[in-house]
């Protein structure tokens, strides 16, 4: 049987017709949407069954109040469906060949320090609830069988009640990362447009986690800070959320112009209405730093307003208000890029004029990658400048590039600008976040088992004294935080 990996539903409000691009074998073709984006067998019929029961709820629920939408109004039980769907929607994609046992593998981890997070505060044991509550990697049946038994677990539970049903910690623990994070939605640029690829949830790290072999620290190291300082409870639980969301956002594409974005807690920090409700007279500052984003402007994270029937009791009837963010042109490139790179083979758009611009700056960036990763080059310009004119012509990239410009199009678009700018966004974590170098020094200072892997690049560069060396890379955090900081307010 045939089955959709990537919902239909959102296929179709992209468009009836896609043009559909296989990076693999370079080819662009129109194709309907009901012919992309799907194997055979994936699930049985019974998943099946109940995965069109969710997706029928959830299609009605976007078309009448989330799309064309200028102000988006929610109930709770409506939010609650609409993450209902976003968990098995970054499930579903990880069926086949090992995709599923591995991932969870390496998950398992962070699960577990999630658990530990909640046991300490008395908020959950999972040997207390009655269940039988396991690991993936305790069930003795087959990866196929693990999948279809999480999928099942969501689809039959309520999200927020999960504790009290089979399914496994993994699974739960996953699913916190989008119950625990807060939603807003995110529109494209008018000129440009959101492209389609075969990963239903695409995710934003930190630089710090891509450059220190996942360590979640940006973040973190500013709430422990202060967690040690002031003691309140905030961000003890922002830490706790962070254990299984340690990304900035999730990214969930509903149409060619709208995405809904699930956005790490931590980011309420930043918002004035946070203790909107809190009668204790807390009062935090805002953080005097910031996370590596793709947007940059505060408005695009705040929170929703509420109208809540009886606070702090968490009612199906509250009303979450929304205003959508309207993306610059520079954003939703930076947005669809970010898609590009955790694509696996195939993508679609519905209009040429609106992506030709996100893969002529795919284009550029590979190929300014690809050469700049080359060990012999490094030092030989002549030689790196080749390898790039080399790869702007042979690239996955440069084919779609040639389909979409043509022969006489022109654009006065500049991706080498767009490039130096992402460049700087991308490290702004990194060269203003003083706290993140406390940390490590503190951290190398104080813990002789300390595990120098992530650290280890730095050795290779010839770094002989990391304590030293992070000291020096505070000092210039802290001289450039001010001013960044600053602008940010």
């Amino acid at each position: 049987m045939k089955n959709h990996y990537k919902s239909q539903l959102v296929i179709k409000r992209f468009n009836q017709k896609i043009w559909f691009y296989d990076l693999l074998n370079r080819k662009l073709e129109q194709k309907q949407s009901h012919k992309i984006f799907y194997e055979k067998d994936i699930y049985n019929d019974i998943i099946e069954e109940k995965l069109h029961k969710l997706e029928t709820a959830y299609s009605n629920l976007i078309d009448n109040k989330i799309l064309n939408k200028d102000e988006i109004c929610l109930t709770r039980k409506e939010l609650y469906l609409l993450k209902k769907f976003l968990v098995v929607d970054s499930l579903r994609q990880m069926y086949g060949d090992g995709v599923f046992t591995t991932y969870f593998k390496s998950f398992e981890h962070s699960a577990k320090l999630y658990f530990k997070e909640l046991e300490a505060n008395s908020k959950f044991n999972p040997q207390n609830k009655g269940f039988n509550h396991k690991y993936l990697s305790e069930l003795e049946i087959s990866e196929d069988e693990k999948f279809s038994f999480s999928l099942e677990s969501i689809l039959d539970n309520d999200l927020y009640n999960l504790a009290f049903s089979n399914c496994p910690l993994d699974i739960i623990a996953w699913s916190a990362a989008i119950t625990e994070s807060y939603l807003t939605f995110w529109d494209s640029a008018d000129s440009e447009e959101f492209i389609l690829t075969d990963t239903n949830m695409n995710s934003e790290y930190d630089m710090c986690h891509m450059i220190f072999g996942g360590l979640n620290t940006e973040k973190f190291s500013y709430l422990f800070s202060k967690l040690k300082s002031e003691g309140f409870s905030v961000y003890a639980d922002i830490i706790k959320s962070s254990a299984v969301m340690y990304e900035n956002i999730d990214i969930f594409n509903l149409s060619n112009t709208r995405s809904i974005i699930c956005i790490n807690p931590f980011f309420k920090l930043y918002s004035d209405r946070m203790l909107e409700f809190d009668n204790s007279g807390l009062k935090l500052e805002k953080p005097d730093i910031w996370p590596a984003t793709i947007v940059h402007h505060l408005e695009a994270y705040e929170i929703p307003k509420n109208d809540y029937i009886f606070y702090p009791m968490k009612l199906p009837k509250d009303i979450f208000h929304y205003k959508p963010y309207k993306m610059t042109v520079d954003e939703t490139i930076a947005m669809n890029i970010l898609f590009l790179n955790e694509c696996r083979q195939f993508l679609g758009f519905v209009n040429k004029d609106k992506v030709k611009r996100t893969f002529l700056y795919a284009n550029i960036a590979f190929s300014l990658y690809e050469s700049s990763s080359v060990e012999n080059t490094k030092d030989n310009p002549l030689a790196r400048f080749s390898k790039m004119a080399d790869s702007l012509m042979n690239n996955m990239y440069y084919p779609i590039v040639r389909e979409l410009y043509g022969k006489e199009s022109k654009d006065d678009f500049n991706p080498f600008e767009i490039f130096e700018k992402n460049t700087y966004l991308s490290k702004i974590g990194m060269s203003t976040n003083y706290y993140m170098y406390d940390y490590f020094i503190n951290e190398l200072k104080n813990n002789p088992n300390i595990n120098l892997a992530p650290f280890a690049f730095l050795k290779k560069q010839g770094v002989e004294n990391l304590v030293e060396y992070f000291e020096k890379q505070r000092k210039f955090a802290l001289k450039n935080n001010k001013k960044f900081i600053n602008d940010l307010y």
